[in-house]
């Protein structure tokens, strides 16, 4: 039984991640375009927000210290998590901002921790449950906000509720429609009222990045939740309309980018691609150090951009090669393809609903770092990631373990949540 305070604790993660204290409370800061805007202080001074991200990290150390030896067991398990953690420990010694690194790092080893004792004491399905609920609530709540708070300024046109921009509405809309969708239990009138509520704020947010990813997310459940032979069926039919569509519509891209207002520079992104993707290329190898580039290194992205200051590379692939080069990106890479073959491997055994949803979310953050910077930041779609890795991790763990015959080793006791 999941205590109140625990599900207020996620709650509270979720919240943190989605930047929703930097922009109910974080004053000027809740309108800036760039920088670090997940994390409980968006980067700034502001004594409310650095008041509630040790009051975060106080109740992060009362809640883990109990369970130190359990969360230490799951996370040596887990090689290239634990390897790409010490490469951004490591990155201090080559950082070209050593403060920034290390507050970053700090960061993201508290929400690191956060997802192993959440991993621990929330199974997969109760992750699906309770965030539906989490997201049907911040949607509720961005109805009234979208009219308090301050509008966005580069994208005043756009919804973006209790969040510092459209493209965090957009990707918790899509998070929250998805686990809707995937939650195991009877449809109500209150689950359907939350998934039409949720849906509605995804369009009003005009992220087309998250709307797409929503796309995909529906299909993937869609495909998953068929039998094999109706799934191959499904399959082989939107491969083929997707070929027709593109033989009989060539100009489709073009129409698209017009219905929307966008057009093929993604809103700007390519420009910063290649501006990003050059200063790659002076340090390919290890990059600038974590969360350093942007303290010292922007001004030569900056002053290429008419006065825009973006402060990340709107690509999670480029923004972690800037941050811990190439070795950085395989790494991670590697992640999501181990958290993929364990996720059809613990469907395969067991059938466990994590391993669908550990599917879906990976998915996910692989669509939305094409135009957002989600990997290895104190974002959303990361912690998630990681609280479904190690969850996905955990079950299949006790699911083996359970399933021999012989007796159990001493440290399977330690995962026992």
């Amino acid at each position: 039984m999941k205590s109140a305070f625990e599900k207020v604790y996620f709650f509270a993660a979720v919240c943190a991640n989605l930047s929703v204290f930097a922009a109910v409370l974080g004053g000027n800061a809740a309108q800036s375009p760039g920088g670090d805007s997940s994390a409980l202080s968006s980067g700034n001074s502001d004594p409310v927000l650095l008041a509630l991200n040790l009051a975060f990290g106080i109740a992060t150390v009362f809640l883990a210290f109990p369970k130190i030896p359990q969360i230490v067991f799951l996370l040596t398990r887990m090689k290239l998590l634990l390897a790409l953690y010490i490469l951004v420990g490591l990155s201090l010694l080559w950082s070209t901002d050593r403060a920034a690194t290390f507050r970053n790092a700090a960061y993201l080893l508290v929400y690191l921790i956060a997802a192993a004792y959440l991993a621990l004491r929330f199974n997969g399905e109760e992750i699906i449950s309770f965030l539906g609920t989490c997201m049907t609530i911040l949607a509720l709540a961005s109805i009234p906000a979208n009219f308090i708070l301050p509008p966005d300024p580069y994208q005043p046109d756009s919804w973006k509720g209790v969040f510092l921009q459209k493209n965090e509405l957009g990707i918790a809309m899509t998070i929250g429609i998805t686990a809707l969708i995937m939650a195991k239990r009877k449809w109500t009138v209150i689950r359907a009222a939350s998934l039409i509520t949720c849906s509605s704020l995804l369009l009003l947010s005009k992220s087309m990045t998250s709307i797409l990813a929503a796309a995909v997310a529906i299909a993937a459940v869609t495909y998953l939740r068929l039998n094999r032979h109706i799934s191959i069926l499904f399959l082989t039919a939107v491969t083929g309309a997707a070929f027709a569509l593109s033989i009989a519509a060539p100009n489709l891209p073009d129409t698209l980018f017009d219905a929307t207002g966008r057009n093929a520079t993604f809103s700007g992104r390519t420009a910063i691609w290649g501006l990003v993707a050059m200063k790659i290329g002076e340090r390919p190898a290890l990059g600038y150090g974590y969360g350093a580039f942007w303290s010292t290194e922007a001004d030569s992205i900056n002053e290429f951009l008419n006065g825009f200051k973006p402060g990340q590379a709107h690509n999670g692939y480029l923004e972690i090669c800037l941050d811990l080069g190439i070795l950085g990106l395989v790494l991670s890479c590697l992640l999501a393809a181990g958290g993929i073959r364990r996720a059809l491997r613990l469907n395969r055994e067991s059938g466990i609903r994590g391993g669908d949803w550990m599917l879906i979310v990976t998915a996910l953050l692989l669509i939305h770092n094409v135009a957002e910077s989600d990997l290895m930041v104190v974002h959303v779609m990361w912690f998630i990631f990681m609280v479904s890795t190690l969850s996905c991790w955990k079950e299949e763990y006790e699911f083996r373990t359970f399933n021999v015959d012989e007796a159990l080793p001493a440290e399977a006791d330690l995962v026992s949540a």
